[in-house]
């Protein structure tokens, strides 16, 4: 595979500073969703995707035209579908663990789970009920919790920090006016402050209503009329942060999507049709009709090895390693270009392979890693045996089949130790592992624990659990049938908590 292959997705946005664009699946749903009818919410992380007609556009239903709700996973393969039998939604979102978030006009929060099954509901504050919700936002709070942010039809916001515990604050109140706002953000680091924008004024609101709200001067030279649209945090439709550097925008009139540099730098693209921007922490992810797409900067390390011309020891490691597999003698010149650098190169390689999701593109850079190891003696090899796991692991939850696209750059996020009620926490696999139990997919979870040797505790146990309260939930199926089924698949399993289990049965009617 040529240097001019493997960059042809990226683009430059200012000296030394490139991008690239390239798709992670194509979607299953191409023939049956447009989401120009639609309004989307996709979860961080490579999370699942739920949709929801958009009641400002006509299209013609079938059946009683009850709202549904359907979710997908990242390669567009359906999960489930609801009805939505209550109040009119304002705002559609994701938890940080997978739990679908509805916030209605009323001020009733209902959760479900990715399943669409229903899991509680509760209500934000009376003055909200009363005043009626216009606009909401979801946030992960500095504390790690869900949170949620409302705008009420006479432009207050209350706050609720927790959707576990949810106790409802309100924000310092904006001065009196006869304009509306017309974009605001949540803003959550040390404390939670909102930022709302009206016409040319830009306002911070803190947590306390008898607080006047702060006036901001925003820092822009160009003379501007109005903020519409301001992007701070991992919510957006129009507007998404990419990285530190670059800043997209998406037009839904005539589907355009702009990328914007620090420095002014444009490059543009045209859709057929609706687009879905899902802002990530090292890029932002593209849902189309067709497909879904990763646009991000193109990481250091993968520059230096790929860029056209490049003279890093990655570049040469990898063209001695593409020489040595024709059997040619320009094998040795490219290693005595880099004899003195060979550790670097190795590293290099090996660094770069995780941010790639093509496997051919993956081998290529092991391989040469591989090739650069046998050059450097003593050089230890837990760096090269870790991302080979690790490559191995992001391959299963990316196949379409899973539908997790999930970066190496969001791998130690999206497994970020989670608080639970006993204070403990819970290591990197085991987050990965809850996150396929709560998709069913408990064969995939126990290759993946048994793969990385996890202690049956964290790893087997805990997911026979989870599959064993799976299955007594089933009301469906026979209690003898389901009593069978999980004496031979738990056995004689050591760390099995049986408790657990019966429980679960219990709260689900089976008493034996």
């Amino acid at each position: 595979m040529s240097a001019a292959m493997l960059t042809a997705d990226w683009f430059l946005l200012g000296r030394e500073l490139y991008y690239r664009k390239f798709e992670i699946y194509s979607m299953a749903w191409h023939q049956e969703i447009n989401l120009e009818n639609y309004i989307a919410s996709s979860a961080s992380y490579g999370g699942p995707i739920a949709i929801r007609r958009d009641d400002q556009k006509f299209v013609k239903v079938q059946g009683t035209g009850q709202p549904i709700i359907s979710i997908f996973s990242g390669s567009g393969k359906q999960i489930a579908s609801f009805k939505w039998t209550r109040r009119p939604i304002v705002y559609m979102g994701w938890s940080n663990d997978e739990k679908l978030i509805c916030v209605q006009e009323d001020g009733m929060v209902v959760i479900h789970d990715m399943f669409g099954k229903y899991l509680h509901t509760f209500a934000i504050s009376q003055k909200v009920q009363d005043a009626k919700v216009i606009d909401a936002k979801i946030f992960i709070s500095p504390q790690n919790f869900t949170g949620i942010a409302v705008m009420t039809s006479n432009f207050k916001i209350f706050l609720v920090h927790n959707i576990q515990e949810p106790k409802t604050r309100q924000l310092s109140e904006l001065p009196r006016s006869s304009m509306q706002p017309t974009c605001w953000s949540v803003i959550s680091e040390e404390s939670t402050e909102v930022l709302i924008a009206r016409g040319l004024e830009l306002y911070r609101l803190k947590q306390d209503e008898h607080l006047t709200s702060a006036m901001l001067e925003p820092d822009i030279t160009n003379k501007y009329t109005s903020i519409l649209e301001m992007a701070v945090s991992l919510n957006a439709r129009h507007l998404a942060l990419c990285g530190n550097e670059a800043v997209v925008l998406y037009w839904e009139r005539d589907s355009t999507l702009l990328v914007v540099g620090k420095y002014g730098q444009k490059m543009l693209y045209s859709y057929d049709g609706t687009v879905h921007l899902v802002p990530e922490i090292d890029g932002v992810r593209i849902v189309s009709n067709t497909q879904h797409e990763l646009l991000q900067k193109v990481p250091e390390v993968v520059q230096k090895i790929f860029r056209i011309n490049s003279t890093d020891p990655g570049s040469f490691l990898l063209e001695a390693s593409k020489q040595f597999q024709k059997g040619s003698h320009k094998a040795n010149e490219y290693i005595c270009l880099v004899k003195n650098d060979l550790q670097t190169a190795v590293n290099q390689c090996i660094e770069a392979v995780g941010y790639e999701f093509d496997t051919e593109v993956q081998k290529m850079l092991i391989r040469a890693a591989q090739f650069g190891k046998c050059f450097v003696a003593d050089m230890r090899s837990d760096s090269y045996v870790y991302m080979c796991r690790l490559l191995r692991v992001l391959n299963a939850v990316r196949d379409p089949k899973v539908g997790i696209p999930l970066t190496v750059t969001q791998y130690p996020f999206f497994l970020k130790p989670l608080y639970v009620k006993l204070k403990c926490m819970k290591k990197k696999e085991q987050g990965l592992l809850d996150r396929l139990i709560t998709r069913n997919n408990y064969y995939l979870a126990l290759q993946i624990a048994k793969y990385l040797k996890m202690p049956e505790k964290e790893g087997s146990s805990h997911i026979l659990v989870h599959w064993a309260k799976y299955k007594v939930s089933q009301s469906q199926l026979e209690e003898e049938t389901v009593a069978r089924e999980i004496a031979e698949k738990l056995g004689y399993t050591s760390g099995i908590s049986y408790s657990e289990i019966a429980s679960t049965a219990s709260e689900y009617g089976r008493k034996n």
